[in-house]
């Protein structure tokens, strides 16, 4: 087994641990992808360390963390996500679909799902369309980061923004306080 070390920058000095599903469809937006973004470069969160966030590492056998390209719309994982996504209408559900499955990525086309798809932009009061665009973006993330933990892996690769990053979805992950110094040397 290859085990390879991931880093994810927090705001806490106390530890983390990974919690699911908390603030899922309420006004708490703390954790709304359910899990950490973690990469394996600790230089990449220097920025992140020199604003006074702690840095964390953990292992993970890369056999356990799932591609988001190799992420199939197929009958079983469609079954999985309707069993997380809170839709009814399975034609809707069907082609929203398409953006966790098939990569598809145009923000127009994106835009009709809004109002049908539940996000925590419907918990917060006043949000703009694009405010509402962006939970809506937050959760198609959310939903593939749910299908790998729910077919047995610890984290999905993406990437987003140009950057490739794992979103850590098993909550079992033990994670350990990097010591300023040693994230430094790393």
């Amino acid at each position: 087994m290859s085990y390879t070390d991931f880093y994810h920058a927090n705001k806490s000095a106390n530890g983390i641990a990974l919690r699911l599903d908390v603030g899922l469809l309420n006004d708490d937006v703390s954790n709304v992808f359910d899990g950490f973004f973690a990469n394996e470069n600790p230089e990449t969160l220097k920025s992140y360390e020199d604003k006074g966030m702690s840095i964390y590492k953990c292992a993970i056998n890369k056999e356990n963390i799932l591609s988001s390209r190799n992420l199939q719309k197929t009958p079983h994982n469609m079954e999985i996500l309707k069993s997380i996504c809170n839709v009814d209408d399975g034609n809707i559900l069907d082609m929203f679909s398409d953006f966790i499955f098939l990569g598809r990525s145009n923000v127009v086309d994106l835009e009709v799902f809004i109002d049908v798809i539940p996000t925590k932009a419907d918990y917060t009061p006043n949000a703009t369309k694009a405010g509402k665009l962006n939970f809506l973006k937050h959760e198609i993330i959310r939903l593939k980061g749910r299908i790998a933990a729910k077919l047995g892996y610890d984290g999905i690769k993406m990437t987003i923004k140009g950057q490739t990053l794992v979103l850590i979805v098993n909550p079992l992950i033990e994670w350990q306080y990097v010591e300023k110094k040693v994230a430094q040397a790393a």
